[in-house]
């Protein structure tokens, strides 16, 4: 492997700080997401930029730029534009991008929702944020009105019409996603990948197997795992087709800067895990209506606080171990979910896996949620079996290894932890009966 150091990351062992290169940005950094978004879409408005799976539609760079400036002229004829926030709780939807994208033209914020959140979640969040406009499918439509008392108005998207709230069409009118899936799906070996140039994996800690198995099943490319957040703005490391190491997250993009920090906050040297930090020159303002979630995310030097546990390798490579706080305590271990959950997902006829930490009297026990395939059938005897020969002592799975038919996921196919390990508690706490 051709190391990045010194070429593309750099480490300062004074500060024990690592930086991507200063490279200036490609685009005017003052513009507006939406100008920005505006004059992408124009320099190639015939190459096909969405395609809907759902109903086939697919619409160029010129069509969405269109549907994008209909909605942001009929949303300014509405009396709307800077001042104003917007909530969207939608799924994939031929029109979601160009209401989006008119919003960033107009600076008005969008508080965007998973629309699989529980009506608990769904109600706290649009009561936090008190939204002029709603933007959601009809499943939310009830909640949205709701929470709103009728102060805001809600636009369905998606098909039909409701009633007490308008149709996202009304402002079309003239003026003047998972890897793991994707690997285990019964049609993928079958399927022609030819057409894919570039796979990315991330979202949440990618082994080494499933980058290869990626790789394998998609040979004339090499899959490209990477590691950022939403308060960066996107991508804070991605690897290179040649500039890869197993479990990897790839080396720091330009003008970003990382360190890796204990429980006291001092910094850590090279192959030391802790706390990842960043420092990217330009970064979110801040959580809304929420300064002290600010405050805890970013310190007084302007660190953002990953909450994530990870290294940095000599070649100034990022290892994502996962979440400080899904970390597993047992005895005097720390135990990576992530870690285990690799080795489960080796098992043939399993689709996938959460682990997680079952509370009890001064330790957490590693428990597995397990989803089989359809086509091979797998036991918990085999699932403990393999642990037992691939881990240590400590990382066995005293809480047991339960099936369920799927494990709750957000729709861009995140595993929603916390509820994993909520039916995890339950299970266990029935079998203990």
């Amino acid at each position: 492997m051709r190391s990045p150091r010194d070429i593309f990351t750099f480490y300062d062992p004074a500060t024990k700080i690592w930086r991507g290169n200063n490279t200036p940005p490609l685009y005017n950094p003052n513009q507006s997401l939406g100008a920005f978004l505006l004059s992408v879409l124009n320099r190639s408005p015939h190459q096909i930029a969405q395609i809907s799976a759902d109903t086939g539609v697919r619409l160029t760079c010129a069509e969405i730029r269109l549907r994008t400036i209909r909605v942001a002229q009929n949303l300014t004829r509405m009396g709307y534009g800077q001042g104003n926030i917007f909530s969207m709780a939608v799924r994939n939807d031929e029109n979601a991008a160009p209401v989006l994208f008119a919003c960033f033209a107009l600076g008005i914020p969008v508080n965007t929702l998973d629309a699989s959140f529980e009506r608990h979640d769904l109600s706290h969040m649009l009561n936090l944020i008190r939204s002029q406009v709603v933007f959601c499918d009809r499943d939310e439509m009830k909640v949205a009105l709701e929470m709103t008392k009728n102060d805001a108005v809600v636009f369905i998207v998606g098909e039909g019409d409701v009633e007490g709230c308008r149709h996202v069409n009304d402002l079309l009118v003239e003026t003047g996603t998972a890897a793991l899936e994707l690997l285990k799906h019964p049609q993928a070996p079958n399927t022609d990948f030819s057409s894919i140039r570039l796979l990315f994996s991330g979202g949440s800690a990618v082994s080494a197997e499933l980058k290869y198995a990626l790789d394998k099943m998609i040979p004339h490319i090499s899959s490209r795992v990477g590691y950022g957040l939403s308060e960066i703005g996107g991508i804070a490391t991605f690897s290179d087709a040649d500039i890869y190491k197993a479990g990897a997250a790839g080396y720091l993009r330009p003008l970003i800067q990382a360190k890796i920090v204990d429980l006291n906050g001092e910094s850590l040297d090279i192959g030391q895990q802790g706390e990842i930090l960043l420092k990217p020159v330009y970064r979110f303002l801040g959580y809304y209506g929420n300064d002290e979630a600010t405050a805890e995310m970013v310190d007084v030097e302007g660190w953002l606080h990953t909450g994530d546990i990870g290294r940095f390798d000599e070649d100034g490579l990022l290892y994502v171990v996962d979440r400080k706080k899904d970390i597993i305590k047992y005895g005097n271990y720390q135990i990576s979910p992530s870690e285990l959950e690799g080795v489960i997902q080796s098992v043939p006829g399993v689709l996938n896996v959460c682990v997680a930490g079952i509370p009890v009297p001064g330790n957490d026990l590693p428990a597995a949620l397990v989803v089989k395939c359809a086509e091979i059938d797998v036991s918990a005897e085999e699932i403990h079996r393999v642990i037992s020969n691939n881990l240590g002592s400590y990382k066995q799975l005293r809480g047991g290894v339960y099936f369920t038919k799927e494990l709750p996921m957000t729709p861009s196919g995140k595993v929603l932890r916390r509820q994993c390990r909520d039916i995890l508690i339950e299970r266990y706490n029935n079998s203990s009966k």
